[in-house]
Protein backbone atom coordinates (compact mmCIF):
# COMPACT_ATOMS: atom_id res chain seq x y z
CA UNK A 1 0.00 0.00 0.00
CA UNK A 2 0.80 3.56 -0.38
CA UNK A 3 0.06 6.50 1.18
CA UNK A 4 0.23 10.27 0.04
CA UNK A 5 -0.29 12.47 2.94
CA UNK A 6 -0.93 16.47 2.72
CA UNK A 7 -1.48 18.83 5.67
CA UNK A 8 -3.78 21.97 5.79
CA UNK A 9 -1.34 24.84 6.95
CA UNK A 10 -4.52 27.20 8.01
CA UNK A 11 -6.21 24.83 10.04
CA UNK A 12 -4.23 22.45 12.49
CA UNK A 13 -7.45 20.82 13.89
CA UNK A 14 -8.21 18.96 10.41
CA UNK A 15 -7.47 15.39 9.83
CA UNK A 16 -4.67 15.05 7.46
CA UNK A 17 -5.80 14.23 3.70
CA UNK A 18 -4.61 10.93 2.43
CA UNK A 19 -4.35 9.42 -0.67
CA UNK A 20 -4.45 5.91 -0.95
CA UNK A 21 -3.09 2.75 -3.89
CA UNK A 22 -5.38 -0.11 -2.86
CA UNK A 23 -6.28 -3.30 -5.17
CA UNK A 24 -9.23 -4.16 -5.14
CA UNK A 25 -10.08 -7.70 -6.79
CA UNK A 26 -7.04 -7.60 -9.49
CA UNK A 27 -7.20 -3.91 -9.90
CA UNK A 28 -5.27 -1.35 -8.33
CA UNK A 29 -6.77 2.15 -7.27
CA UNK A 30 -5.57 5.53 -6.00
CA UNK A 31 -8.52 6.37 -3.76
CA UNK A 32 -8.92 9.76 -1.91
CA UNK A 33 -9.76 8.85 2.06
CA UNK A 34 -12.81 11.18 2.86
CA UNK A 35 -11.44 11.90 6.78
CA UNK A 36 -13.39 15.23 8.17
CA UNK A 37 -16.98 15.65 8.47
CA UNK A 38 -16.59 18.44 5.65
CA UNK A 39 -14.79 16.06 3.13
CA UNK A 40 -17.37 13.73 3.97
CA UNK A 41 -20.63 15.48 3.30
CA UNK A 42 -19.06 16.84 -0.16
CA UNK A 43 -17.65 13.37 -1.30
CA UNK A 44 -17.02 13.43 -5.26
CA UNK A 45 -20.06 16.58 -5.73
CA UNK A 46 -19.01 19.78 -8.15
CA UNK A 47 -16.28 17.09 -10.14
CA UNK A 48 -17.23 16.76 -13.60
CA UNK A 49 -15.79 13.30 -13.93
CA UNK A 50 -13.92 10.40 -12.19
CA UNK A 51 -10.91 8.76 -13.54
CA UNK A 52 -11.58 4.82 -13.88
CA UNK A 53 -9.02 4.06 -11.64
CA UNK A 54 -9.31 6.61 -8.58
CA UNK A 55 -12.27 7.30 -6.05
CA UNK A 56 -13.22 7.88 -2.65
CA UNK A 57 -12.83 5.94 0.85
CA UNK A 58 -14.62 7.05 3.77
CA UNK A 59 -13.79 6.24 7.32
CA UNK A 60 -16.51 6.95 10.02
CA UNK A 61 -14.38 5.54 12.87
CA UNK A 62 -16.96 3.56 14.31
CA UNK A 63 -19.66 1.25 12.50
CA UNK A 64 -22.93 2.66 12.36
CA UNK A 65 -25.77 2.66 9.42
CA UNK A 66 -24.71 4.90 6.90
CA UNK A 67 -27.08 7.16 3.97
CA UNK A 68 -25.18 8.49 0.63
CA UNK A 69 -27.27 10.50 -1.95
CA UNK A 70 -25.91 11.89 -5.04
CA UNK A 71 -26.87 15.59 -5.48
CA UNK A 72 -24.13 17.40 -7.31
CA UNK A 73 -22.55 14.12 -8.43
CA UNK A 74 -22.04 14.30 -11.76
CA UNK A 75 -21.56 10.76 -12.90
CA UNK A 76 -22.77 7.23 -11.80
CA UNK A 77 -21.13 5.21 -9.23
CA UNK A 78 -20.54 2.16 -7.47
CA UNK A 79 -20.81 2.13 -3.71
CA UNK A 80 -19.05 -0.34 -1.65
CA UNK A 81 -20.16 -1.39 2.09
CA UNK A 82 -17.66 -2.43 4.31
CA UNK A 83 -17.99 -3.51 7.65
CA UNK A 84 -15.09 -3.09 10.76
CA UNK A 85 -13.35 -6.09 9.53
CA UNK A 86 -13.51 -4.83 5.60
CA UNK A 87 -15.67 -7.29 4.72
CA UNK A 88 -18.12 -6.32 1.80
CA UNK A 89 -21.92 -6.10 3.43
CA UNK A 90 -23.19 -4.51 0.56
CA UNK A 91 -23.48 -3.03 -2.66
CA UNK A 92 -25.05 -0.17 -4.60
CA UNK A 93 -24.74 0.90 -8.14
CA UNK A 94 -25.92 4.96 -7.76
CA UNK A 95 -27.34 7.37 -10.79
CA UNK A 96 -26.12 10.78 -10.99
CA UNK A 97 -28.11 13.30 -9.95
CA UNK A 98 -30.45 11.49 -8.16
CA UNK A 99 -31.60 12.87 -3.94
CA UNK A 100 -32.83 9.97 -2.96
CA UNK A 101 -31.25 8.34 0.28
CA UNK A 102 -29.34 5.21 -0.65
CA UNK A 103 -29.33 3.65 3.26
CA UNK A 104 -26.67 0.60 4.23
CA UNK A 105 -29.21 -1.03 6.14
CA UNK A 106 -26.53 -2.65 8.32
CA UNK A 107 -23.78 -0.86 10.31
CA UNK A 108 -20.51 0.11 7.84
CA UNK A 109 -17.63 1.44 9.09
CA UNK A 110 -15.96 2.59 5.77
CA UNK A 111 -17.59 2.90 2.31
CA UNK A 112 -15.93 2.82 -1.03
CA UNK A 113 -16.66 5.00 -4.12
CA UNK A 114 -15.72 3.69 -7.54
CA UNK A 115 -16.84 5.13 -11.05
CA UNK A 116 -19.76 2.94 -12.40
CA UNK A 117 -19.01 -0.60 -13.61
CA UNK A 118 -15.39 -1.03 -11.38
CA UNK A 119 -17.38 -3.35 -8.90
CA UNK A 120 -17.97 -5.71 -12.18
CA UNK A 121 -14.89 -4.72 -13.07
CA UNK A 122 -13.33 -6.59 -10.48
CA UNK A 123 -15.62 -9.12 -9.82
CA UNK A 124 -16.75 -7.75 -6.03
CA UNK A 125 -19.28 -9.55 -4.79
CA UNK A 126 -20.74 -9.47 -0.72
CA UNK A 127 -18.66 -11.45 1.56
CA UNK A 128 -15.06 -10.36 -0.10
CA UNK A 129 -12.51 -8.66 1.63
CA UNK A 130 -10.70 -5.52 0.79
CA UNK A 131 -7.36 -4.84 2.44
CA UNK A 132 -6.45 -1.42 3.10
Amino acid sequence: MFSCKFQSLNDDKRRIMVFKNIRIGCVHYYLEIANTIDLMRKGLAGRNSINKNSGMLFDFRKSQVQGFWMKGINFNLDLIFLNQRRIVVSIKRLTAHNKKTVISNVPIRYAIELARGQVRRCNVKIGDRIIF
